[in-house]
């Protein structure tokens, strides 16, 4: 049986069968100049075309004049259709494109991405705010350069006696979240350190064999140093904490000590 849709109130209606479309002629006050379509037609005509669509004496109703509803042709008219991907068969479904659904379908896109942009200004602003007020009573994370360098880090390698008197400091990466220095990873002069809870591990940079580096959107970067002997010191700098920076110096002071050898 044929699928109908009909024009009502300036609006696309529909689908309906011919039954209940000829139904509501009778209840739902169509009349013969209602304008309707189906797959075998070409273009929108009024139901009087179509044989035996109104009934023989339809209700008597005078229609108010109207604009021809603003609906998209017959061709433009098409059925969702989709592909199976297992048995490659065709899928259909009752949902009918039209421009008003893709007006509003595009109109929703733009008040989420302009919401979406005006959340991450509205953070940004309270973010500055917070940083100006407070930011500079408390130290920064990332790594750290000599002329850099955070007075209670300094503080603690010092009270900590962390490097010896012939050693001077090159790069620093305060591993914890709360900046207390009881984990960093520590560059000088001589060594490459690990200090963690009161623990130093190191490896001189004269002993250092091969260094390798990774990096990743979500763990940061990883940096693997191992001495000739075989032992490996690992240090994790997270994203945005200038890791890059701490791999620079640490390959500069290497290839130098290497030149000394050679």
């Amino acid at each position: 049986m044929r699928t109908w849709y009909y024009e009502k109130g300036g609006e696309k209606q529909g689908p309906v069968s011919e039954d209940e479309l000829v139904h509501m002629f009778e209840i739902d006050g169509l009349n013969a100049d209602t304008l309707v379509w189906t797959e075998e037609l070409t273009e929108w005509t009024a139901a009087r075309n179509i044989e035996n669509l109104v009934p023989e004496k339809p209700p008597q109703k005078i229609t108010p004049q109207f604009k021809i509803p603003d609906v998209p042709p017959p061709s433009a008219v098409v059925a969702n259709t989709n592909i199976c991907p297992s048995c490659d068969a065709e899928v259909k479904s009752d949902a009918i494109s039209s421009p008003l659904q893709i007006r509003r379908l595009k109109l929703k896109f733009l008040l989420v991405g302009c919401g979406t942009l005006i959340l991450i200004l509205t953070i940004a602003v309270v973010v500055g705010v917070v940083w100006l007020f407070f930011g500079p009573e408390y130290p920064e994370s990332g790594v750290q350069l000599p002329n850099s360098m955070e007075s209670y880090a300094t503080k603690y390698i010092m009270d900590n006696k962390i490097l010896d008197n012939s050693e001077d400091i090159l790069a620093y990466y305060d591993v914890t979240v709360s900046l207390n220095g009881t984990e960093a990873a520590i560059l000088s002069t001589k060594r490459i350190i690990y200090h963690k809870d009161g623990n130093n591990d190191s490896i001189n940079i004269s002993d250092i064999e091969n260094i390798r580096h990774r990096n990743g959107m979500l763990t940061g970067d990883v940096i693997e140093i191992t001495s000739i002997a075989g032992k490996t010191i690992k240090i994790e700098i997270a994203p945005l904490n200038q890791g890059e920076t701490f791999l620079n110096v640490l390959m500069n002071v290497w290839k130098k000590e290497k030149k000394k050898t050679m």
